[in-house]
């Protein structure tokens, strides 16, 4: 479904991304761990068309993401939705209209400035905040809620757009634990329900193993662990957070022994 092909990404001399390389298959549901600075955040944003990769590629169902352009580009947003850490609301709107900022890939421009938006398309909206238990906050100005319920606002705003990849870049990071696990059971649900891949970018490893079936481990840019939930022991945790052992590191410990 989604293959990353040697994927680098140079930001002057730092190097985010190593030659990485990842299969995902429709319906998994992912949860990517490492150190700050591993390359998470910069592969979601290469998947998503936010960052221009150096080399490599990135195939959906066999064609290239990196050789579209123009509209083809925001036609892959829609396809490949992405929910961001900091909610990325327009806090002054109301949560209906922010939802509806989801199908703005479909609406004319003059439309969607004067926020015209067809009725079956807010019905859809409104299904959506439902289903999230947030069709009571619709006509609320966004930034009136809490961090939580903007989340989830967020992620319905996702959801109307009727992704076959969801990305999800640090979505409880700034979350208090209640709502964290409200958001990560409505991604777990999202997935199962609609069969939709999603990938999450996390820190927490016990959330991690409680809302994903597979668990890849990022270090310096590189894929060092890819495997279940189970088998993520801490010879596993030491290789994602330690990083790999270099050929020196080994030549040292024979030498001592």
């Amino acid at each position: 479904m989604l293959e990353i092909q040697g994927l680098t990404k140079r930001f002057g001399t730092v190097t985010a991304l190593d030659r990485l390389s990842l299969r995902i298959e429709k319906g998994e549901r992912i949860a990517v761990i490492g150190r700050s600075g591993a390359g998470k955040s910069t592969m979601l944003r290469s998947i998503n068309r936010l960052e221009t990769p150096t080399e490599g590629d990135i195939l959906f169902n066999g064609a290239s993401v990196l050789a579209l352009k123009g509209k083809a580009v925001n036609a892959w947003r829609a396809r490949c939705a992405m929910i961001f850490q900091q909610f990325q609301l327009v806090p002054r709107l109301d949560v209906l209209t922010n939802v509806l900022v989801g199908r703005l890939h479909e609406r004319p421009l003059l439309s969607s400035m004067i926020k015209h938006f067809p009725a079956e398309e807010r019905a859809k909206a409104v299904i959506e905040l439902d289903r999230l238990g947030m069709a009571e906050t619709a006509f609320k100005r966004a930034g009136d809620l809490s961090g939580g319920q903007q989340q989830r606002v967020a992620i319905a705003r996702a959801m109307v757009q009727d992704p076959e990849i969801l990305l999800a870049d640090e979505p409880i990071a700034s979350l208090d634990p209640r709502n964290a696990h409200a958001v990560m059971q409505t991604l777990q649900d999202f997935n199962a329900d609609r069969g939709v891949a999603v990938i999450i970018n996390l820190h927490a490893i016990d959330i991690a193993r409680q809302y994903c079936q597979r668990v890849v481990g990022l270090a310096q840019g590189k894929v060092v662990f890819d495997g279940p939930c189970d088998a993520l022991d801490e010879e596993a945790l030491s290789l994602i957070y330690d990083g790999p052992k270099s050929d020196d590191d080994g030549e040292e410990q024979a030498l001592a022994s």
